[in-house]
């Protein structure tokens, strides 16, 4: 059995992965954390709580592109990097994969859709606020009225 991270029970992070950011953010919102790394609990702040998953989003970034510098083959590649997916659906005929296939594995899978994960599965319950002109943001939202993001992993 692995170690999965849901939001509003759709699974945010990958298989057994975890990120002190996330950790240090839910324990600084009261939510306590076994040693096995289990917890549940709710959050009230879903700007807040974006800006979290943004910064381990740009974080895995960073270290990929310090193993590019120092060599390292091994998810070395930029998250951002996607420009090999018309090669591979053009150049193999033989194990023919739809562009709408590839699509939903690329934004399940990819760590630069962290954030628009996290949205989507809070999305039913935000309301838009609109442009924030001092965060340098277009779009900004506020949970609903009574509205709690529910957060577990095990």
């Amino acid at each position: 059995m692995s170690y999965k991270t849901r939001v509003n029970g759709k699974q945010l992070f990958g298989n057994n992965e975890w990120y002190d950011e996330w950790g240090k953010y839910l324990i600084s919102k009261g939510i306590k954390i076994s040693d096995e790394g289990l917890y549940e609990g709710e959050l009230d702040d879903f700007m807040e709580a974006l800006e979290v998953i943004e910064k381990i989003t740009m974080n895995i970034e960073a270290k990929r592109r310090e193993r590019k510098e120092a060599g390292g083959k091994f998810f070395s590649q930029s998250i951002f990097d996607n420009g090999d997916i018309y090669d591979s659906l053009v150049n193999d005929d033989e194990h023919y994969e739809s562009l709408f296939d590839k699509e939903i594995e690329i934004i399940k899978h990819g760590y630069m859709f962290l954030p628009i994960q996290f949205f989507k599965a809070c999305e039913d319950m935000l309301e838009y606020t609109g442009i924030d002109l001092k965060g340098s943001r277009t779009y900004t939202y506020k949970l609903k009225d009574g509205c709690k993001i529910k957060v577990t992993a095990g």
